[in-house]
């Protein structure tokens, strides 16, 4: 990763704002981070990484980071906000990735989706991750976030991993030098100015906008259960998923997982 290419893309405010790091391969970004948050690292610390050897992902998953193929990236941010809004951050943070994404590879807006609450699609796919894990304030608010993203630019040799290999994809076939410097700018960049307007969700229309699971029906998931089905309505104020269960009640989901539910599905 080369830090100057990722700064010099970045306006003066951003510059400002940022402190960026980058390296070629670290254990995990986040863990990293998160060390340095707890020694008092301040707001728009970056580290940026081409390989993570140890990456995490939600709910315990370890995320899939090889050399040479994808974009491994922490931001450290103080909101003072509850706790309860560190999923607000991971929403912000999906439609500032979407849209870098669209920016780097030259499609069209919308192009991305996201799968609620932080998966990033493209052709069905998917190319993004986010994990936000945060430290508390005695008055229980954070007193600090890490926001890690995983981008998959390129299909790594040999193929995906048989695992993921069915959901997993790429923003670029190949990705063409430079794309990993840019591609981290453009997210720096529009992640600012909605981390600054935090308290009006100004990202929340694009956010729902992008939704790829609703209008389907859904598994609800917690881990790897199913708890039960129902459909996919739209998501609230708070990037909560609102589904319609099968008895005709509107659920808000604040945490787990879905599934779209295909028709060849079982019942």
């Amino acid at each position: 990763m080369r830090k100057e290419q990722i700064i010099n893309g970045l306006t003066p405010e951003a510059r400002a704002f940022y402190r960026v790091r980058a390296e070629e391969t670290v254990t995990s970004t986040n863990t990293l981070l998160k060390q340095l948050a707890a020694e008092g690292a301040p707001e728009g610390t970056v580290l940026a990484a081409a390989h993570q050897t140890a990456g995490r992902g939600r709910m315990g998953h370890s995320f899939y980071s090889p050399e040479g193929t994808g974009v491994y990236l922490s931001l450290l941010v103080r909101p003072g906000r509850p706790a309860a809004e560190s999923v607000i951050l991971t929403c912000l943070c999906a439609s500032a990735a979407a849209a870098a994404c669209e920016e780097t590879a030259g499609v069209a807006s919308g192009s991305i989706g996201i799968k609620w609450v932080n998966d990033l699609m493209y052709r069905d796919r998917k190319i993004a991750g986010i994990l936000t894990e945060a430290g508390l304030a005695p008055d229980g608010n954070m007193a600090w976030a890490v926001i890690g993203i995983g981008f998959n630019l390129a299909p790594p040799k040999g193929g995906w991993p048989a695992e993921i290999g069915g959901i997993a994809g790429s923003l670029f076939e190949e990705a063409p030098d430079g794309a990993r410097e840019r591609l981290a700018t453009a997210f720096l960049s529009h992640f600012l100015p909605l981390y600054r307007q935090l308290s009006e969700r100004t990202f929340l229309s694009d956010y729902a906008a992008r939704q790829t699971v609703v209008g389907h029906r859904v598994a609800v998931l917690s881990g790897d259960e199913e708890l039960y089905t129902a459909e996919a309505l739209g998501v609230d104020e708070d990037c909560r998923l609102l589904v319609r269960t099968e008895d005709g009640a509107v659920q808000a989901l604040g945490s787990g997982d879905v599934r779209v539910r295909r028709r060849e599905d079982k019942t």
